[in-house]
């Protein structure tokens, strides 16, 4: 059986093409026998990572195997197994937890500091009650076997403090959509916990970091709510959320998160900048994306990569509205958008996938690639080339030879080496001009 089936999505939805940024080989992968969670990871090696969830008989296992850009293989990926429902049960019980534990979902892979991180969520029936993690070295060897780092109720309350310095009351965090990111000592991972009517909601967050080759585990936790851009009232937030690691900026950490995942209602992403100690803070929040006028609810499981040059792209979810009787579809299945994001000027923004969920983004060798999930394919990888735009050469010799070599950037007049003038040209010729020294005829 192929790895991949492959398909054109210029040939089948509607893609505006909006300059100046364009999309080009805009294509679907389909990776056979995946069922959920499909993420590409970069670690440096010449080919990236995917990591996918399969469910066997004997339940849900999630999977890892090294793939290429080019989206097209004839033989099957060589897999390897992560973890799987029977391992993940065994360390809960190891750690203590009672019998109720009947299966495993919804990871999330990042690599930092050299390792390959996966943290999945221990279920009872469809109720996250624990998280597991797993860490591999880049051949996928054992860094760290199955381990238990939090479990619903455990530590939760007097032990965790809110940046006010007070406890809270709740009945444990929900484990499933948990979302994972890079910190400068290890992985952060973020749950969602619901207090109730009288309370704001809480993320807590579980903190990992290798010491003296053991995995060290501490926790935190922030109201899952943020000052409205207007200054009028909170605005909640929930899970199905991711965070971004910006080592060079202030404040180092970016949340992105929904404020409801409730299906038919009405939801927004907010991006909020925060930074990871003791006490979390919360920066002004801005509101992403922007790029429909459709009537629409549900918008949540946004991601976001730096492309450089001052340009982000991010890949959400959206309902595309409320079905009859206002239920929206049961699985959670919506529009799956890729937004580019200039460092000036308007998003511009492409619909990309149908009847999908989770999109996870990643941005390696040029290529932006959306992993998502739905239940007629399983698990797709999409690529997606973009071409950005930039300031043209002009040409400075009097018979407009060698000006590849002779050029200046335009808005700056600074001249431009020989390799930087060599890739403008060969890749982006709409940035060439030529000038002649006197006036043409």
């Amino acid at each position: 059986m192929p790895a991949y089936a492959s398909t054109s999505l210029a040939d089948t939805l509607p893609v505006a093409f909006d300059a100046p940024v364009e999309l080009f080989d805009l294509e679907a992968v389909t990776i056979p026998g995946t069922s959920t969670w499909c993420f590409l990871v970069d670690d440096g090696e010449a080919d990236p990572v995917v990591s996918v969830e399969r469910v066997r008989e004997r339940g849900t296992e999630i999977a890892v195997a090294r793939t290429t850009l080019a989206g097209a293989g004839d033989s099957a990926l060589p897999w390897t197994v992560v973890t799987d429902r029977d391992e993940a049960l065994a360390a809960w019980v190891d750690a203590g937890g009672d019998d109720k534990a009947d299966g495993v979902a919804d990871h999330w892979h990042c690599y930092a500091h050299g390792l390959h991180w996966f943290a999945l969520s221990v279920s009872h029936g469809t109720d996250g009650i624990g998280v597991a993690l797993v860490a591999f070295s880049r051949d996928f060897g054992v860094g760290h076997k199955c381990l238990i780092v939090y479990a619903q109720g455990d530590a939760v309350g007097d032990d965790v403090r809110l940046p006010d310095g007070t406890g809270f009351d709740d009945n444990g965090a929900s484990t499933n959509d948990l979302c994972m990111v890079e910190t400068s000592t290890g992985v952060a991972i973020l749950l969602w916990a619901h207090q109730g009517a009288e309370d704001p909601d809480v993320y807590v967050v579980v903190h990992i970091k290798e010491e003296g080759g053991a995995l060290v585990r501490s926790l935190s936790a922030f109201p899952a709510a943020t000052d409205a851009p207007s200054g009028r009232g909170n605005i909640p937030l929930a899970n199905g959320a991711s965070l971004r690691y910006l080592p060079d900026d202030f404040p180092p950490y970016v949340l992105l998160a929904p404020e409801t995942l409730q299906p038919g209602a009405a939801s927004r992403v907010y991006r909020v900048p925060l930074r990871l100690d003791d006490g979390w803070m919360l920066d002004p929040v801005e509101r992403v994306p922007a790029a429909s006028s459709a009537i629409t609810v549900g918008d949540a499981m946004c991601t976001e990569v730096d492309m450089g040059g001052g340009y982000l792209a991010r890949a959400w979810r959206r309902l595309p509205g409320v079905l009859a009787g206002g239920e929206s579809g049961g699985s959670g299945a919506g529009d799956i958008y890729l937004e580019i994001v200039p460092p000036a000027g308007e998003p511009v923004a492409w619909l990309v996938a149908r009847d999908a969920n989770r999109p996870h983004l990643a941005f390696v060798s040029g290529v932006l690639v959306i992993g998502i999930d739905s239940v007629s394919h399983g698990c797709q990888l999409l690529y997606a080339r973009p071409q950005l735009p930039g300031p043209p050469l002009v040409a400075e010799h009097p018979f407009g030879l060698g000006s590849t070599l002779l050029g200046v950037d335009r808005e700056t007049r600074v001249p431009l080496s020989v390799d930087e003038r060599l890739w403008r040209w060969a890749f982006d010729p709409r940035r060439f001009q030529w000038r002649w020294p006197w006036p043409m005829p």
